[in-house]
């Protein structure tokens, strides 16, 4: 009974700690907007700090950082490369367009995701995800008319980021499901992003001097901070560690919530519901529906096949 109990209780706090984590993907965008930083910079002092608590972490578990350092994967760093470039077009979509509209923009996804796992994965077309992808070019359009002065450029920048999500969640699937540490992966491809991050950085530290491009202000070094360490180190921790005691169907409607979490946090921060009209919300219902079915259908269709 006692080792029933402690299971469940170990569960429960799976689910809290994914939740939790979800919740801290979407303030992200937040963060970004409130952040005076430009993109650019924005992203290189994100993974500056980051990299700094990764270490911390290693040395508090006594490994050897400086042996992990002479071991890189170059295929790691590519990834990060990779996964630069959509921080900068997902925090340049949150700076030019609506927090509620970039974060829309990232259920796209699942489209890019159905169309180029074939390749990255080497698995069978999949017709159910691209037929449930498909669906979500309608529903964008009506998205897009259900905002208030609506920013062209920012949404083809926040599509942009969703096609590299996708990309970038597809080749780190590849690497785990190999047998890669999450963690060197997560420490390896963050290296990778200050790599790619670095010369345009300098770049602006040169141009405008580099207390120009320095948080100095409360809310830009609160806001830094917690982006860094918050909503990337911490938030990876729970949802590694949630993962692993949460069934995949679960997981996968929880990290759905994530634009829900998100547009909801943007309401409140930014009063965004005010350049908001209904059709918004109509899509946005219906685009939630396709991204909480889809799981439950694949479910269904493999329980068949079985």
């Amino acid at each position: 009974m006692d080792n029933n109990n402690n299971i469940n209780s170990t569960k429960y706090h799976s689910y809290i700690g994914l939740h939790i984590a979800v919740l801290l993907f979407g303030f992200t965008a937040i963060l970004g907007k409130l952040l005076t930083l430009n993109t650019f910079v924005l992203v290189w002092w994100r993974m500056v700090i980051a990299l700094v608590f990764f270490i911390g972490l290693f040395m508090y578990k006594k490994i050897n950082v400086i042996h992990l350092l002479k071991a890189i994967p170059l295929k790691l760093l590519c990834v990060g490369f990779i996964i630069a470039i959509h921080w900068y077009c997902f925090y340049g979509a949150v700076k030019l367009s609506h927090v509620s509209v970039a974060l829309m923009c990232m259920s796209l996804t699942t489209l890019f995701t159905s169309i180029f796992e074939p390749v990255v994965l080497k698995r069978p077309f999949d017709k159910l995800d691209f037929i449930i992808s498909l669906l979500f070019i309608p529903l964008m359009y009506w998205l897009i008319d259900g905002v208030k002065d609506f920013n062209l450029t920012g949404f083809i920048v926040g599509v942009l980021a969703a096609l590299f999500a996708a990309v970038f969640s597809l080749f780190n699937k590849k690497y785990m499901s190999e047998g890669m540490d999450t963690y060197k992966l997560s420490f390896y491809e963050f290296i990778g992003v200050l790599i790619f991050c670095t010369p345009l950085a300098l770049y602006y530290f040169y141009k405008d001097g580099f207390l120009a491009h320095t948080p100095t202000s409360g809310m830009d070094i609160a806001s830094i901070l917690a982006l860094a360490i918050l909503c990337t180190n911490l938030a990876f921790l729970l949802c590694v560690n949630s993962l692993k005691k949460i069934p995949v169907f679960d997981a996968n409607l929880i990290v759905g919530l994530e634009p829900i979490y998100g547009i909801l946090l943007s309401f409140l921060f930014f009063k965004e519901n005010n350049y908001l009209n209904i059709n918004f919300y109509l899509a946005a219902t219906f685009i939630f529906l396709l991204i909480f079915a889809h799981p439950y259908l694949k479910l269904k269709i493999q329980k068949i096949n079985d």
